[in-house]
């Protein structure tokens, strides 16, 4: 059920083949056929211009949970499913609590690059107001420094590199999509995206309709964590996994991120939206 999408701060080890021989057999409205989409469009999903504004509130945790680290590379165990990683989001943050830092976060687009009509290049600026430490932003709302709109696709650029993509091919229930992201000359990283569900979602003071939530998960691979003399501790697999709520004629909304930065170190990050200029 789409409705509200609330969390509980955490992690437990993430043809027919046939003629149409009368009119009304192929139509949209046959009821044995697939319901048409009706959801956003990627021009609706998340508009923007120079002086759009978003001001989302962030709460960061780092927990220590005591995950384990593995003395060989390839003793380190595959991710879980989605499915999996998602169900253990609806359980409360566990192990030992590092830090927690709260502020607000905002995405400013500042500038107009587009040069092809079919792809509109947008900078964008961030702005971090911290309240209590200094809070970091969930990856999967990463902004910039460009960000890459066209038909069918929402992406983020670093002049050649493609550091992220929010949305693409679709925005039907069940598309999925994968890509390798390059991170300078040497980091390649493998994202996952799933349209999760489409609908209503209903935010801290209002509900967003004609919504579209995906669920990622982004690999950064297997890791060999090092003391202060140079020594191996092991090996684990860093990720981050979460959920992104998009609302049509608004943007993102809303995002829940959780992962491994670190052998047993367990962040979780939350953005909720709580201000767009102009309010439209």
């Amino acid at each position: 059920m789409f409705g509200r999408i609330s969390y509980r701060p955490c992690y437990r080890t993430l043809l027919i083949v046939g003629l149409c021989l009368l009119p009304a057999a192929c139509s949209n409205d046959d009821p044995a056929g697939p319901a048409p989409y009706d959801g956003p469009t990627f021009a609706e999903i998340w508009p923007a211009a120079v002086g759009h504004t978003w001001t989302f509130e962030l709460v960061d945790r780092t927990h220590y949970d005591g995950s384990p680290t593995y003395e060989n590379r390839g003793d380190v165990p595959d991710l879980p499913t989605m499915e999996d990683l998602r169900r253990d989001m609806s359980y409360a943050l566990g192990g030992t609590v590092i830090e927690v830092n709260h502020g607000h976060w905002s995405l400013e687009v500042t500038a107009d690059a587009t040069v092809d009509p079919d792809t509109t290049l947008l900078s964008l600026e961030t702005t971090v107001t911290p309240s209590a430490g200094y809070p970091s932003n969930p990856l999967g709302l990463t902004p910039g420094p460009t960000l890459q709109l066209t038909k069918d696709r929402v992406a983020v650029r670093r002049e050649d590199d493609l550091v992220w993509v929010h949305l693409d091919g679709a925005l039907t229930a069940g598309h999925e999509f994968a890509t390798s992201l390059q991170w300078g000359f040497a980091s390649t990283y493998d994202l996952t995206v799933r349209v999760w569900q489409t609908g209503s979602h209903a935010g801290r003071d209002t509900t967003y309709a004609d919504c579209v939530e995906t669920f990622y998960v982004f690999d950064m691979g297997v890791l060999e964590s090092l003391d202060e003399n140079g020594d191996s501790l092991g090996f684990f697999r860093a990720s981050l996994w979460g959920t992104v709520v998009y609302a049509a004629g608004i943007g993102p909304v809303y995002c829940l991120e959780r992962g491994y930065l670190g052998p047993g170190i367990l962040v979780q990050r939350e953005a909720v939206l709580v201000e767009r200029a102009p309010d439209d």
